[in-house]
């Protein structure tokens, strides 16, 4: 039977202790005690082992009642709550501090690079990896080490009432999993974490980006790492212009040359950058709700036979594909808010909903591989409730039987259908109407004093 699970013995072991059994197969506790063997990590027996504290925070990310209180009580339902005392937010907190700093990281990393190596082909385009980049913030409690270390944004209508970070994301293209991302202080541009991701794409790669990574840095940069940048052209450059100065290759697609002026130059002296880089730019137009619409791409992409317009074209529209995985993380996995009262909870916090959206869309890959079936035709809020819906039985049934109701697991998910909508428009408008209170724009405590 084809699986992502290689190990059969993995359903023979003892899932008692692991709150979100579902996913059992694909982070087992033996990973989790080797990754933290390795660390140097050591820790006495006792009812929150590195295991239970990781499958607990995956937990957490899935569920949509995200209080600790709530993971504690789950896990009352498990062998080793039931030999030990009652366990207490306090404790799980204990445990979570505990954990060594890069043991999550590495497990994200490494099923990453696991779920890539399995589904190879259906990542690829034109036979070439292709990942999708873009960037956007979240925001959390309003604490003073939270303020002093991501900062406040600020607006014309001032500064923002809670602190925000800034995160930029690579979604693997066909695969939808996030390979790799960063998270700063929101000050930081989206340009600098995008360079250090940059080394961690797989070589070959085509990387899909909006107009606001349309530079002539990001060109230079993404050429002398062996990948292929594939982007729209920003707004501030002139596209006559550029059709003007350019030599034709094909209908409507010329190679052109961009320059960096010496005022940019300067910020990146250190970089030895060439006088110029040759892109190719491609003009599309097409008919959007009656209204005449017009695309411009640069791409490094140049051998015109090799890598058609139109493939190319579609290749830009399925980076829309992220704005839908910011929509599960920030609303099916509530990551719009972080919960966490300190950087390093945070940082945990974030690690863990990334790594339960990567788990989760493994299972939809391998659901959809049975049932020959589109992954994202799949809904991605059906296959949480369905993981969390299988977690107890999957606990409690027999040995014999536990890799029949994985099975069925998985055919569960492939049913969660989501209606393919091409060209779906919705008005950011609400219709129920709200509570008109005030903003609270001062702490809670001087509030009450002058209620």
């Amino acid at each position: 039977m084809w699986s992502i699970v290689k190990d059969g013995s993995l359903f023979k072991r003892n899932w008692q202790s692991l709150q979100v059994a579902s996913v059992a197969p694909l982070l087992s506790d033996d990973e989790i005690v080797r990754i933290c063997g390795a660390l140097g990590h050591r820790w006495r027996r006792r009812l929150f082992t590195p295991a239970v504290t990781i499958h607990s925070l995956l937990y957490r990310a899935l569920h949509p009642d995200k209080s600790i209180l709530n993971s504690v009580k789950e896990l009352a339902g498990c062998e080793s709550v039931r030999k030990h005392c009652s366990a207490t937010p306090g404790a799980w907190c204990q445990a979570r501090d505990r954990l060594p700093d890069e043991v999550l990281p590495t497990l994200f990393r490494r099923l990453a690079e696991r779920v890539r190596k399995h589904f190879e082909q259906k990542g690829l385009w034109y036979g070439r990896p292709a990942c999708i980049v873009d960037g956007t913030t979240v925001s959390m409690p309003d604490e003073p080490i939270l303020v002093k270390t991501f900062g406040r944004s600020m607006s014309k209508h001032g500064s923002s009432r809670f602190p925000l970070a800034r995160l930029v994301a690579i979604l693997q293209a066909g695969l939808n999993i996030v390979s790799d991302y960063r998270l700063a202080p929101c000050k930081v541009g989206e340009q600098p974490l995008f360079h250090q991701m940059l080394p961690r794409i797989p070589r070959r790669s085509v990387v899909v980006t909006d107009r606001h990574y349309c530079g002539y840095v990001n060109f230079i940069l993404a050429r002398r790492k062996g990948l292929d940048l594939v982007s729209r052209l920003h707004q501030r450059r002139d596209p006559n212009r550029l059709i003007q100065q350019g030599k034709p290759v094909g209908h409507e697609e010329w190679l052109v040359r961009l320059q960096l002026d010496n005022a940019h130059r300067r910020r990146y002296v250190g970089l030895n950058l060439p006088r110029f880089i040759r892109v190719r730019l491609i003009r599309y137009t097409y008919h959007f709700r009656k209204k005449k619409q017009v695309l411009y791409l640069l791409t490094t992409l140049l051998d015109a036979k090799a890598y058609p317009r139109k493939a190319i074209v579609a290749l830009y529209r399925r980076r829309q594909g992220i704005e839908t995985h910011y929509n599960h993380l920030k609303t099916t996995l509530a990551m719009a808010v972080l919960r966490s009262k300190n950087p390093r909870n945070i940082r945990i916090e974030m690690l863990a909903i990334m790594l339960a959206h990567n788990l989760v869309w493994t299972l939809m890959n391998e659901a959809a591989h049975r049932s020959s079936r589109n992954p994202e035709r799949i809904s991605f809020a059906g296959a949480v409730k369905v993981t969390l819906a299988f977690c107890a039985p999957l606990r409690m049934v027999d040995l014999r039987k536990r890799r029949k109701l994985y099975r069925q697991m998985l055919k569960e998910i492939a049913r969660q259908r989501n209606r393919y909508r091409p060209n779906r428009h919705e008005p950011r408008l609400i219709k129920r109407d709200c509570n008109l209170y005030p903003m609270l724009r001062t702490s809670r405590e001087e509030a009450r004093k002058c209620a």
